[in-house]
């Protein structure tokens, strides 16, 4: 009997999630290729968000389609037309920003339907000094200079690369395909991401390897970033936000992200499920809000699980009684829009007790994206090694040994489950053309359990420029970063200085 009401649990829960997708009130509209996370087009979006002429965009999950960015595209050019003058110190921002979003949608969207066998064009080098710094409690380590750059680590001295994308695309299917070839101590060619997508009751279904962040934070994030390489996954979306029937409505624009993966099989677990749930809500034009559930269970050697014990597991169920058997994390996410500044947090937990989120951990962010008329600002503070009690426990577990991690890279904050980071960041618009940046890191590792704590000191500094015009234009960045290292590898005493410069040049084709 208890097995039988068990079953009946877990079968209304997913028929009540897939009912929910179901009934979304989602216009058909054509299906269109996602927006790369390393896209200067989110930046832009976050910058006219604060600004407010944004008020349907939902900032925490990316990525976006390019069919969502023209209709951002479209609804800020209402925004900005619709005022019949701009405040002198918005008018150049503003102007230049719109101009650039113009420039980088409808780049990727020329041609309309048909085959583009080279979309996008990239080369770049890239030089490095310094060790990879490990990740306590976990089998992980990476330069502490090259993170959210889905899971592409450079190779110690001078490496180089060349990546093409390519996209197949009609009216309800969209296929893109990522290829690289890099040159170091070991050529390699490899396809990095690829997805085919297509579209069911206005909703779109896509199965491939991807990269996903959900959360507020720029700089890192507690829930999914692009620290880690691209995830195989099954992925179902509402890629515009919609409005809820009934009083949900009052929720405001709505979105609903769901992934369902399996991880690799070189781990300590072969080839554990892996699945996520978020959703991000607008009640109001100056808040934002989310809510993330993810979720690591099964795997060679483990319990068995299917789809509705994932779900279950998502909404709280330990699917072991008093035994611990799956990796759970949950949180909530705010951004709130305030005169002339935007401040966001993330907040969630590694367990569950009582029915929410324990062992908690949190991220919190200030932006100011006209510090002067054409200078941005932001400051952006981890915290996940929050108490002494439980250092250490973010993005670790005692079955699943590698962590909150795939192929070795952390899939949330790079600077790890026992650490702390504050990072902040000057940005100068130049022109509409030409982006300079200058930044400084401090991340704590190792807070809690090592026997010192190994620190660092960042400086890094960039500019992005555009050359020519419209699709024939380049866009061009070069990256120079210095990390100064105390107690490497957490032993006291052992300092060190990493270096890190890096050039790269893009197009559409």
């Amino acid at each position: 009997m208890h097995h039988r009401v068990k079953f009946l649990k877990k079968a209304s829960i997913a028929a009540c999630f897939f009912l929910l997708l179901a009934v979304f009130p989602v216009p058909a509209a054509a299906i269109s290729g996602n927006i790369p996370l390393s896209s200067p087009v989110y930046r832009i979006l976050d910058y006219l968000t604060a600004k407010g002429y944004l008020q349907t965009y939902l900032t925490g999950t990316r990525p976006i389609t390019y069919g969502e960015g023209y209709r951002l595209l479209e609804e800020a050019r209402e925004a900005i037309g619709g005022r019949k003058a701009l405040a002198d110190r918005d008018r150049p921002g503003v102007i230049d920003a719109f101009v650039k979003l113009e420039f980088f949608i409808l780049q990727s969207l020329e041609g309309g339907t048909g085959f583009f066998p080279a979309r996008t064009l990239e080369i770049g080098l890239d030089h490095l000094e310094g060790k990879p710094s490990p990740i306590p409690g976990i089998n992980s380590a990476q330069h502490a200079l090259v993170y959210n750059n889905e899971g592409i680590d450079p190779d110690e001295g001078s490496t180089g690369h060349m990546a093409l994308e390519s996209e197949v695309a009609f009216p309800y299917l969209n296929a893109r395909l990522f290829s690289r070839l890099t040159t170091g101590e070991e050529d390699r060619a490899f396809i990095h991401r690829g997805y085919v997508k297509t579209q069911i009751l206005g909703l779109e279904l896509g199965a491939g390897k991807e990269t996903l962040w959900w959360g507020q934070g720029r700089h890192g994030g507690l829930y999914l970033t692009n620290n880690a390489d691209p995830l195989p996954m099954v992925r179902l979306t509402n890629p515009s936000p919609t409005e809820l029937p009934f009083f949900f409505k009052y929720l405001g624009p709505f979105r609903l992200d769901f992934f369902l993966s399996r991880l690799e099989k070189e781990r300590a677990v072969p080839e554990p499920w892996f699945a996520g749930l978020r959703m991000d809500f607008r009640p109001f034009e100056s808040f934002e809000a989310g809510l993330t559930m993810m979720v690591m269970a099964g795997g060679e050697g483990r319990p068995d699980v299917d789809l509705g014990d994932l779900i279950g597991i998502l909404f709280g169920e330990n699917e072991g009684g008093s035994e611990d058997r799956s990796n759970r994390i949950a949180g909530f996410d705010f951004r709130l829009n305030l005169p002339g500044s935007q401040v966001y947090g993330e907040f969630g937990g590694e367990d569950e007790a009582g029915g929410f989120p324990s062992k908690m951990a949190g991220l919190v962010g200030i932006y100011i994206p006209s510090l002067y008329p054409s200078v941005a600002f932001r400051v952006e503070f981890a915290d996940l090694a929050y108490s002494e009690e439980i250092g250490g426990a973010w993005y670790t577990h005692g079955a699943y040994t590698d962590g909150y991690t795939y192929k070795g890279r952390l899939l949330g904050h790079h600077v790890g489950g026992d650490g702390r980071d504050l990072f902040g960041e000057v940005t100068f618009f130049l022109d509409q053309k030409t982006r300079a940046r200058l930044g400084m890191d401090l991340e704590w590792r190792g807070l809690r359990n090592q026997d010192a704590t190994e620190e660092h000191v960042q400086l890094v500094a960039g500019c992005e420029r555009t050359f020519g015009e419209e699709k024939d234009g380049w866009t061009g960045e070069i990256l120079v970063g210095v990390d100064r290292v105390s107690n490497l590898g957490y032993v006291k005493g052992e300092d060190g200085t990493d270096y890190r410069v890096g050039l790269k040049l893009w197009r559409g084709m």
